[in-house]
């Protein structure tokens, strides 16, 4: 191959193999705020990384709930969890508390000719959510989330693909949402995660920051 073309196919490749392997990035799950029994929030949505995504909320009583999430992008790298909760809602303020615990499986995947080596990650978790809606006259919800857990399993060592290695460890993921209602009466979600490295090799997070938008059904 002519060295005028190798060099810049080579540092595409290596922006691919680095882009293909993401061993968790912080998930844009939904933050309900379920006001009572048989209340459900279904919302679909993008993030950043090419990720589309869904969440699924139901309140089971008037103190329970369940939740299922999900999303997956253009690498096949994929994340699925689900959770029950506890819930309390304030009519009086139009506020909510949810605490929701959990368990979260992942995977990365990485796609070449001869090999193809991929990670496999679980994760045990608590979320405590809390908010508001409605309010002013634009009906916007406000929630904010806080997510602890234990994330271990075997991911591919970029710098040597025959070699899988374990990690383990804890993380804390906060989020911000914000969700308001068109013209057409149609709610709209934003919202901000991160995710912070409290035992785990940072160098697992490979995207600390995930930004995605979504529709409420």
């Amino acid at each position: 191959m002519n060295r005028k073309i190798k060099k810049p196919v080579t540092i595409v490749v290596l922006i691919l193999l680095n882009s293909c392997i993401a061993y968790y990035i912080p998930m844009a799950v939904d933050i309900p705020l379920i006001e009572g029994k048989g209340d459900e929030r279904i919302e679909t949505g993008l993030s950043a990384f090419g990720l589309v995504h869904g969440t699924y909320s139901y309140g089971l009583t008037d103190k329970v709930a369940v939740q299922a999430f999900g999303n997956i992008d253009h690498f096949s790298r994929f994340h699925i969890q689900s959770a029950v909760g506890l819930y309390k809602w304030y009519d009086e303020s139009l506020t909510g508390i949810e605490l929701y615990s959990g368990y979260g499986l992942g995977s990365c995947i990485l796609r070449r000719p001869g090999n193809d080596p991929s990670g496999l990650y679980h994760l045990v978790f608590s979320q405590l959510n809390v908010g508001r809606v409605e309010m002013s006259a634009a009906n916007i919800d406000l929630g904010m989330g806080l997510k602890g857990g234990y994330l271990w399993g075997n991911f591919v060592d970029i710098s040597d693909l025959k070699t899988m290695r374990k990690e383990k460890g804890y993380i804390i993921e906060p989020s911000v949402m914000l969700r308001f209602e068109s013209r057409r009466e149609v709610k709209y979600s934003i919202k901000f995660n991160y995710v912070f490295p409290v035992t785990i090799d940072k160098n697992v997070l490979l995207y600390p920051l995930n930004f995605s938008i979504g529709r409420q059904f």
